[in-house]
C-alpha cells in the first residue's frame, strides 16, 4: 500500500492536512505531490493494491481537472477535500467515487480516523 497527499502548494490547509495524515499512518511514507499534473504523471507508474490518495481541491476548477485523472485513480482508495459543500461540488465529487468527503475548514478528524482504519486494514 502506498499512500499519495495531493494539495497546491499555497494551500493555508496544507500543513494541518498534511499532520492529520502523518499521524493517522505513523511509520508510513506519504509521497506529497503540489501540482495535479505532478501526480498524474506519478499514477501513471506502479501503484500498489489498496493504495489511498488524499485529495484536497482548492477550487471547483481543480475538482473538475481531478475527475479527468479517470482510469488512473479507478483501483485506490480516494480521500477528498472539497472547497465548500455546495451542492454542484458534491455532484462533482461524486464522479470521483471518494471513500469519504470533508470540507477544506474541517477538523480533519473523520479523515483521520477513515485513513487510520484504510492502513490497519492494508496489514
Amino acid at each position: 500500500m502506498q499512500i499519495f497527499h495531493y494539495e497546491v502548494a499555497d494551500s493555508s490547509e496544507g500543513p494541518r492536512l498534511a499532520a492529520a495524515l502523518l499521524a493517522a499512518a505513523p511509520g508510513w511514507e506519504i509521497e506529497h505531490f503540489t501540482r495535479l499534473a505532478d501526480f498524474r504523471e506519478r499514477m501513471h507508474a506502479f501503484v500498489e493494491p489498496d493504495s489511498i490518495a488524499v485529495l484536497a481541491a482548492a477550487n471547483a476548477s481543480e475538482l473538475r481537472e481531478m475527475q479527468d485523472l479517470g482510469d488512473l485513480i479507478q483501483d485506490i482508495g480516494i480521500i477528498l477535500v472539497l472547497p465548500d459543500w455546495q451542492d454542484s461540488t458534491l455532484r462533482q465529487a461524486h464522479h470521483l467515487r471518494p471513500r469519504f468527503c470533508c470540507e477544506k475548514n474541517d477538523s480533519y478528524t473523520g479523515l483521520h480516523q477513515i485513513v487510520r482504519k484504510m492502513v490497519q486494514a492494508s496489514h
